[in-house]
């Protein structure tokens, strides 16, 4: 932990942890120190989506899409962006590690669009217009370019892209979460039929039954079983791809005791104390 003063920096410590043709084109060790933990956040941002009435050419797209998370972690996020593999962080229990990949493939990406009849594929891709989004949305444009995808960025401010993505008013779309303790809501309100977050309208009566089963459970193996069901469904089908967790830091005075960040960042001040009080 870094002490500035009388503060010191903490985050919270969680544990490390197929293709398509974009994700083909895209291709943090812990570090503890007195006071610090490098970790990353218990919902993945960004998450790009598939649009309605794209159903063709979504699945292609997004595939290709996810090998860019290691290149936009060490680039963007100077390699503090945990790359994102699922919709369920490392310190959860229905983490899949079989899920994980490494790197871009590029050749690949151009067979596997070749195999689909394309040369190049054009595609717009919304998001929202920070620093941060406007660098990773740049690196995915550029490596995809290089895998056969023509992609036109349409940067938007925060609330405008939220109500774009709600009226399906986007053709690949960039939103983020910041996480849930239970699995059930990193995954539900994205890919059920009718979730509340499922801006692209994929819809899957098998994975629908997965999801409902495995809140009815509170067996901690049955229910990685039934959403390793899941994330296999969505290797195959691709309704939307993860890139990264970004790290929570919190800043703490020197005379703070016991105190443990989370994940999901929400502050927990059981067997917190403050010396000299």
């Amino acid at each position: 932990m870094f002490v500035m003063d009388n503060w010191r920096i903490s985050a919270p410590l969680t544990r490390f942890g197929d293709s398509s043709p974009l994700e083909e084109s895209m291709g943090l060790e812990p570090e503890n120190g007195q006071g610090r933990q490098a970790a990353a956040s218990a919902g993945p941002r960004p998450l790009l989506k598939g649009g309605a009435g794209h159903e063709r050419l979504t699945p292609l797209v997004l595939r290709a899409q996810q090998g860019e998370a290691d290149a936009i972690n060490q680039v963007v996020g100077g390699g503090m962006f945990q790359p994102a593999h699922q919709p369920f962080p490392p310190a959860s229990f229905a983490y899949d590690k079989s899920m994980e990949h490494a790197g871009s493939n590029v050749q690949k990406a151009r067979e596997l669009l070749k195999a689909a009849g394309y040369q190049r594929v054009k595609f717009e891709l919304s998001y929202g217009n920070n620093t941060t989004m406007e660098q990773t949305m740049e690196m995915i444009q550029a490596m995809g370019a290089e895998a056969g995808f023509d992609i036109s960025l349409r940067p938007m401010e925060f609330a405008a892209l939220q109500a774009a993505l709600a009226k399906g008013d986007f053709e690949v779309g960039q939103t983020g979460w910041s996480g849930r303790v239970d699995p059930g809501g990193n995954i539900d309100p994205y890919i059920r039929c009718k979730g509340s977050l499922n801006d692209g309208k994929y819809c899957d009566a098998q994975v629908d039954q997965w999801l409902a089963d495995a809140q009815l459970t509170a067996d901690e193996g049955q229910r990685k079983a039934l959403y390793a069901k899941v994330l296999e469904k969505m290797r195959e089908e691709r309704p939307e791809i993860y890139l990264y967790y970004l790290p929570w830091i919190f800043g703490v005075q020197k005379a703070v005791h016991g105190f443990v960040p989370y994940p999901d960042g929400l502050i927990r001040l059981k067997g917190v104390t403050l010396s000299g009080s």
